[in-house]
């Protein structure tokens, strides 16, 4: 490492320049952002496009609560937003999908009512068949006579007011 008043410089063992910084006052520090891992560049460093990119790889229902969360949260929704994309760590794709479908149906943009939501288990839907004949339920033919003897028996004209 090399330094003057103004700048530090570090080279490597074959004193190759690896990285030129400014001189900053004690205490401080400067980092060349590549040089820093992935892993510990945090998701407001890297900005509000990213989350949105990231919550677009959970699914459509996902960018659209993530947008709408931003659109009515404001600067306050950033930090929803960041909690939003850890829930991906403990719930899968499906979950949140389904929580963000019914939180944005209700216009709800709180990570508490996404917590509440992905602890409910869904609903279980049941398939029941279409029923062609039971003997509470007519004949459609049936319904069709009794449509054409109430319109032979009474005429529009007959209905109309004095």
């Amino acid at each position: 490492m090399r330094y003057d008043s103004r700048l530090v410089r570090i080279f490597d063992h074959a004193l190759s320049e690896i990285a030129l910084h400014v001189r900053v006052d004690p205490g401080r520090f400067s980092t060349d952002r590549a040089h820093i891992v992935d892993e510990k560049i945090s998701a407001i460093e890297r900005g509000t496009e990213w989350m949105l990119e990231r919550a677009a790889r959970i699914g459509e229902e996902s960018a659209r609560y993530a947008q709408a969360l931003l659109s009515y949260r404001g600067i306050a929704g950033i930090r929803v937003l960041q909690g939003f994309l850890g829930l991906t760590k403990k719930h899968s794709w499906e979950e949140i999908e389904r929580a963000c479908r019914v939180a944005l149906s209700h216009h709800a943009y709180r990570l508490k009512t996404l917590r509440r939501l992905l602890a409910q288990q869904p609903a279980a839907t049941q398939q029941l068949e279409f029923i062609d004949s039971h003997p509470l339920i007519r004949d459609p033919h049936e319904y069709g006579e009794f449509v054409q003897d109430a319109f032979s028996q009474s005429t529009f004209a007959d209905r109309r007011p004095a």
